[in-house]
């Protein structure tokens, strides 16, 4: 699915005709559907009507409903997005503390081993500790 603009919808929800949107069946020889937008004056203004053939009560009720079933599913992404965001940040943060926890233990263990033989197993766990803390700290920035 493409990226929508969510802020796109908002703009053209507010340059939209204003007021109250319904389906209206207007009283001509053929009996055509409009979809009228109402104001607080109860004065219409036709938004779209059912001239053409490819028109139905469908396309009528859809369009009436539109501004307001936008407006709702743009909040509902709004919400969602915002949780998955905070959902993301949990995370890091969870696990930037087992990387630096992880890189501390590494670091521990080394300083114990001291001057020994064990001179490589040391530098990688050095190795492991450094590697651990860039990790962390770049999922910081992100």
């Amino acid at each position: 699915m493409s990226d929508i603009d969510l802020d796109e919808i908002d703009r053209a929800l507010a340059e939209r005709t204003p007021g109250d949107w319904r389906v209206d069946t207007v009283r001509t020889p053929a009996g055509h559907l409009a979809v009228s937008a109402w104001n607080a004056d109860e004065v219409p203004c036709v938004v779209c009507d059912t001239h053409g053939h490819c028109s139905s009560a469908a396309d009528a009720h859809l369009i009436a409903h539109a501004p307001e079933w936008l407006r709702v599913l743009v909040a509902r992404v709004r919400e969602l997005e915002a949780d998955v965001a905070d959902a993301k940040r949990d995370e890091r943060e969870r696990i930037v503390a087992l990387l630096r926890g992880e890189a501390a233990t590494c670091d521990r263990v080394a300083q114990s081993l001291g001057a020994t033989d064990a001179c490589r197993e040391i530098d990688e766990l050095r190795g492991a500790a450094t590697c651990a803390l860039q990790f962390a700290n770049e999922l910081e920035r992100t």
